[in-house]
């Protein structure tokens, strides 16, 4: 395999505004130009999040569409149709990873000519530059697309640091007859001999020379590994090999600097990362304490007496206000955000998929489990016990207002009469209808709702703009790996009864933390006993004591319980945003349970037809149907 030594990259040009524009074009660099000056350098680096861009489809659908919070529409693509029959062809489009090596070989190209150009950026004590900042953010890159790539594969090829050039890679993984990669080299010769070795990247010296050859020098045996090695892996790198991450841009562009740190690989997005693989393959106590605690509890924001908590959620995003975290980037509930902007030509397709008005596709819509989510949450309601829910509670005083409208109408989904954009159903419609079915008026209902369409809203701007940013890691989604963490281990006062806290905003004595439901005024979710509820009544039907059984005990009951609570919290709080299948499956193999993630999705009320359910269920249930076939190819 002969080297060629170029790079095809995306310049990113960014002008000196309040609002982040880039300018997208092709790059090859020759040899003779490669990395010059910190220019060089700084638009390889952006070209990345570029590709990353590339992504973001591909990652939201699969996250969702195997899941239960979403399904295909009757005019839906063949290939979404697959994805969400788990029959998925090789030439799917959302099933190639050509995409992820893409990134993953523009991040070896960027790491290796750091380490041959600027060595200091692998010392461990160093002093901090741009160099060892943007060789942070390459390792941060590549190990979010490998360790995403695992989720959706299962095992993936690990390529060796030396393949910089995409076609090398895919020849790399696709060649049958190809046991070993071999590594080349440009050796320049000169009168006296050898005198420079050109390590198959960009370092470039002019000199006069007789002749240039090409010699096979090292070879890397080709292998597929696990999610748990790609974790171990990115985790040696993000741990050992990278000292700072997170080029101040905001300093040198003029750009507020808020939100270039929520766009950019900080050490939050960093930690959020470690944290999230951690948990994944069931290092809870590291996840916790070594990565989620520095966001969980971030103080330093705090200036003044009423600044936001950063990370907190205090009522920065409360109630009506948390529809903002869609329609403006903010470091206090953005951790690491994809940004994209219609005036610079960077689009995706969400939008498309989503939305019925103009050309849009509609080809995906809401299931009607993920709407019930939302409209069989009650505000204000009121037990006759004065401590709320600790008392065996047989009754309400007052059964309080249907509907979670801070999360869900309006922001999550809407209904729409049309294919307009103004035929939006009204707030007031839906309030009202929800009443319909409280006091069991199914007609009133049916005639409201007749031909209405349910959409997501999540990503939906203007018509045609195609360019709203994709949060991928949320403070709230860290409070709800909290909770979930704490059903599993007793550490420091970190107890199953501490996990309820993290949803109600009582867990760390700060009167200002509100907590997931706490900042969208729903009530607490006790650890002692559940309640069940007419979900569309409120009325109060029973309450269960954990009692053990032969088969669980008490504390077992109560984790149980307690994964349920936080899946659906996951659900109401992140829905669409690429995370639900990943959820199913880490619950299920923590349970070391198959059938607990095919019950879930088979049994998806309005996704699959009666026939189909069992059909779905059955190859749910062998655990390797929970991944995407692995294809990449040369013709991208």
């Amino acid at each position: 395999m002969k080297k060629i030594i170029k790079f095809t990259l995306f310049l990113l040009i960014l002008s000196a505004c309040e609002d982040l524009i880039y300018k997208d074009q092709p790059l090859v660099l020759s040899e003779a130009e490669n990395y010059k000056d910190w220019v060089d350098y700084r638009s390889a680096e952006l070209g990345l999040y570029a590709l990353q861009q590339e992504l973001v489809d591909q990652i939201i659908v699969l996250g969702e569409l195997r899941g239960d919070l979403l399904k295909v529409s009757s005019d839906a693509d063949v290939d979404l149709v697959e994805i969400q029959n788990f029959d998925v062809s090789s030439d799917n489009k959302y099933a190639s990873a050509n995409n992820f090596y893409k990134l993953i070989s523009a991040c070896n190209a960027l790491i290796r000519t750091l380490e041959l150009n600027h060595p200091e950026v692998k010392e461990s004590n160093p002093t901090a530059n741009d160099y060892h900042r943007i060789y942070g953010e390459a390792l941060c890159m590549r190990g979010w697309a490998y360790f995403n790539a695992a989720r959706i594969y299962g095992r993936i090829p690990y390529i060796p640091e030396q393949l910089t050039d995409y076609q090398d890679v895919v020849e790399y993984i696709m060649n049958p007859e190809l046991t070993y990669y071999v590594d080349s080299g440009r050796y320049m010769y000169d009168i006296n001999g050898i005198d420079i070795i050109d390590l198959n990247d960009t370092v470039w010296y002019p000199m006069d020379t007789v002749y240039i050859d090409t010699v096979q020098f090292e070879t890397f045996a080709r292998r597929f590994v696990d999610l748990r090695t790609v974790v171990e892996n990115v985790t040696y790198d993000l741990t050992e090999r990278l000292n700072y991450v997170g080029v101040d841009y905001a300093n040198k562009d003029g750009v507020e600097q808020d939100e270039w740190n929520a766009i950019i690989w900080t050490e939050y997005s960093k930690d959020y990362l470690l944290g999230q693989m951690a948990l994944t393959v069931g290092n809870i106590d590291n996840a916790y304490f070594e990565y989620f605690y520095p966001i969980l509890y971030n103080y330093d924001y705090l200036e003044q007496e009423d600044d936001y908590i950063r990370f907190g959620l205090d009522d920065a995003f409360s109630n009506d206000d948390w529809r903002t975290i869609f329609q403006n980037i903010n470091i206090n509930e953005h951790i690491y955000t994809i940004w994209f902007g219609k005036s610079e030509l960077q689009t995706h397709n969400l939008q498309r998929l989503f939305d019925n008005s103009g050309t849009n596709l509609f080809y995906l819509r809401p299931t009607s489990k993920a709407i019930k989510f939302w409209e069989t949450e009650w505000i204000g309601q009121i037990p006759t016990s004065r401590e709320l829910w600790r008392d065996n509670i047989t009754e309400l005083t007052y059964t309080g207002l249907p509907g979670d409208f801070s999360r869900g109408y309006g922001v999550s989904y809407i209904y729409k009469y049309g294919d307009g954009e103004d035929d939006i159903m009204s707030e007031s419609e839906v309030r009202q209808m929800l009443d319909y079915k409280k006091n069991d008026q199914e007609k009133e209902v049916q005639n409201l709702m007749r031909n209405v369409d349910t959409l997501v809203y999540k990503y939906t701007r203007d018509l045609y703009d195609n360019d709203a940013f994709v949060p991928l890691y949320r403070a709230s989604s860290v409070h709800l790996y909290a909770a979930e963490i704490c059903l599993y281990f007793e550490k420091n006062g970190y107890t199953i009864s501490r996990s309820p806290q993290f949803l109600n905003g009582t867990y760390n004595y700060n009167f200002r933390q509100l907590g997931v439901r706490g900042r969208v005024s729903l009530s607490e979710k006790s650890p002692e006993f559940q309640i069940l509820q007419d979900p569309y009544t409120n009325e109060v039907i029973e309450f269960v004591d954990f009692v053990a059984t032969s088969e669980y005990t008490e504390h077992q009951l109560k984790q149980r319980y307690f994964e349920e609570v936080i899946l659906d919290e996951r659900a109401k709080e992140l829905a669409f945003e690429g995370e639900r299948f990943y959820d199913l499956m880490r619950f299920a193999k923590r349970r070391g349970d198959p059938s607990f993630l095919a019950d879930i999705i088979a049994d998806c009320e309005g996704k699959y037809s009666s026939e189909k359910r069992e059909e779905i269920r059955a190859k749910l249930m062998d655990e390797n149907n929970w991944y995407i076939p692995f294809v990449i190819s040369d013709n991208e």
